[in-house]
């Protein structure tokens, strides 16, 4: 999905990419940067300023959403960029050279892109926490299996207390981090606003996930660092799902400005 820049990761109003209306068509220029799979796709969304007066006034409006064909010309993808952790799905840089998208390929009402966006963004902050969830239990049930197995002065390290603490505060986090996750995801299945809920759980998430992956290579010890086991590749991939689709720093001024307004049930 198109939304990040060289200049506008957290700060989407820092977006520079244009759409100019030339009869039944949007004519697009400008780069997109981090577009996940972008060299592969054949078809992408990306978000443009439509208004430029409205979106100068960050009010959420002036940008709108196309669907668009990567085989357009105009449309090119001029560099890959090799991400930790991410193998199998490449990320690049898109650019547009006067990409002309006809008017019915536009996503929802013309300078109401914002809400299109935020849709998709906070569906994927949900499915990505939960995707930390599942990540975390491999990293536990593979820190059980080992500490059963390896055995150091006589017996399993699984006997040692300090091993058991480490696995019980996984265990502590993961069973957390779940139900939230299930909570988060019930209250969106009934229709109820969640903004502050999914900024909770994808800080939470993801955070969590790169403490049990941790603990994982510790409790593995030396093996852990190697790529036999597939700890440390489980390691990089935690340490990724703090930045994509918002920052841990970004959902926390998120959590602090819907309390601030009134949202206080927790």
């Amino acid at each position: 999905c198109g939304i990040s820049e060289p200049d506008a990761g957290s700060d989407v109003f820092n977006m520079k990419t244009t759409a100019v209306k030339d009869g039944d068509e949007w004519v697009i220029n400008g780069t997109k940067q981090w577009i996940t799979n972008s060299p592969y796709a054949d078809y992408c969304m990306l978000f443009a300023i439509t208004d430029p007066e409205a979106f100068k006034k960050r009010t959420g409006t002036g940008i709108s959403g196309f669907f668009i064909d990567t085989k357009t010309p105009g449309f090119t993808v001029p560099s890959v960029i090799p991400v930790m952790g991410a193998y199998g799905s490449e990320t690049g840089i898109v650019s547009l050279e006067n990409v002309r998208v006809h008017k019915s390929r536009m996503l929802g009402k013309e300078n109401e892109g914002f809400k299109v966006l935020m849709t998709g963004v906070n569906t994927g902050r949900v499915g990505m926490s939960a995707s930390c969830v599942g990540m975390a239990k491999w990293g536990l049930e593979q820190s059980l299996e080992y500490s059963k197995t390896r055995k150091t002065f006589g017996q399993p390290i699984a006997e040692y207390q300090a091993i058991q603490i480490k696995l019980a505060e996984m265990a502590m986090n993961i069973y957390a981090a779940r139900n939230m996750v299930l909570h988060c995801a019930w209250k969106l299945e009934k229709g109820e606003k969640a903004l502050k809920e999914i900024s909770i759980i994808k800080a939470f998430c993801t955070e969590m996930l790169s403490k049990v992956m941790d603990e994982a290579i510790q409790i593995h010890g030396g093996m852990g660092l190697t790529n036999e086991l597939k700890i440390e590749a489980g390691y990089r991939y935690a340490r990724i799902m703090r930045i994509p689709d918002g920052t841990a720093e970004i959902q926390r001024r998120t959590i602090a400005r819907q309390l601030l307004s009134g949202d206080t049930d927790i």
